[in-house]
């Protein structure tokens, strides 16, 4: 039998958090986060999200340097809990929970580049067939670009997330070289911290929170990663650091050229 070749070094790895963290979430989520916190305070739902996931994060980069395997959490529960006792049960339960949310995951960014492709053609907003039809379509186009050898599509994924680190900071730059700064901070109302606050917070952060999932799937291919017990670690941090800061400035970008009350009537 062929020795398994390790294929996807820290470039790959940190390309693959990456483009499962920035998909079509931030794009359409923006206006969200503004609604739960309204104007400027939206950036604290950011800034938030981020140091939760960091927290995580760092969770995740310990355990897949102890135990450096495919499967995550799957592995991790196994070896905390006994491969052949509760930590059996408790990986095979996992692997269920998984199957069911993860293709909701992938068909929530389906359905946002159907959304977007409308935009280009109104007639998908018209059509639910054809709208609906576009969405399953990328759904399989992605399974046919999987399809092929591991270095090939830690290849395709590096150029994939350059695009979509790109796409994101050329938005932000258009909007921060023309952006109105006082109007991007400016209050609406006092702050108060009262119990509208913290649930509008809460709000915001499960929305963010959401456009930052993905920083952790490098460790779900840790046998295919070159020194997964510290390649993983490195592109987690990494992947979250620079996901951050790109949807920070988009944020400021958005919120100094657009009238944030503007966005939630578009929104309703």
């Amino acid at each position: 039998m062929a020795e398994l070749r390790r294929a996807i070094g820290l470039r790959g790895a940190f390309s693959i958090n990456v483009i499962t963290m920035i998909g079509i979430g931030p794009l359409v989520t923006i206006p969200l986060v503004i609604a739960a916190l309204g104007g400027p305070l939206a950036l604290v739902g950011w800034i938030a999200g981020a140091l939760v996931a960091l927290c995580d994060g760092l969770i995740w980069a310990e355990l897949s340097s102890r135990y450096p395997g495919s499967g995550g959490t799957y592995v991790y529960l196994r070896n905390a809990f006994g491969t052949q006792t509760l930590g059996k049960m408790l990986a095979f339960l996992f692997n269920w929970q998984f199957l069911l949310y993860a293709p909701c995951l992938l068909a929530s960014g389906y359905i946002g580049f159907a959304n977007y492709a409308a935009y280009l053609y109104p007639m998908l907003s018209r059509n639910t067939a054809a709208h609906d039809s576009v969405a399953i379509g990328i759904g399989v186009v992605t399974i046919v670009l999987l399809y092929r050898r591991t270095a090939k599509v830690a290849a395709f994924g590096t150029a994939l997330a350059i695009v979509a680190a790109l796409t994101v900071a050329l938005v932000a730059v258009a909007g921060l070289s023309h952006a109105n700064f006082s109007q991007a901070f400016h209050f609406g109302a006092p702050l108060r911290f009262n119990v509208a606050f913290l649930a509008g917070f809460g709000s915001a952060l499960v929305i963010t929170l959401y456009d930052y999932v993905g920083y952790s799937d490098a460790a779900l291919l840790g046998d295919e990663v070159v020194t997964p017990h510290r390649t993983i670690p490195v592109a987690i941090v990494l992947s979250i650091g620079v996901v951050a800061l790109l949807y920070i400035l988009l944020q400021v970008g958005v919120l100094g050229v657009v009238p944030w009350h503007s966005l939630l009537d578009a929104q309703g």
